[in-house]
């Protein structure tokens, strides 16, 4: 698990939602992204996760890490996206 400062978490979770929410993340398990949250794990310390659904399964909610939903999406990882940022 990645943790991030509260600024750089900010910035992820504003760069991939436009990307992802509402996006099918899993072609195979048709896994819909309905947002990206930041959670604190300890003090000034976070994790960005993703929460969605099976497109043919409703009454399951799926949460993965950002790192799995960027691989499944073929999108750049949050480490590239924030060293593009700092250029």
């Amino acid at each position: 698990m990645t943790l991030y400062s509260l600024e750089d978490a900010q910035y992820l979770k504003d760069f991939y939602s436009p990307k992802v929410v509402n996006k099918i993340a899993d072609e195979e398990f048709a896994l819909r992204i309905t947002s990206i949250e930041i959670k604190e794990f300890k003090k000034d310390f976070y994790n960005l996760s993703c929460s969605g659904y099976f497109v043919n399964n409703t009454s399951i909610v799926p949460v993965i890490s950002i790192q799995s939903m960027v691989k499944s999406m073929n999108l750049d990882s949050p480490e590239v996206v924030l060293q593009r940022r700092n250029l």
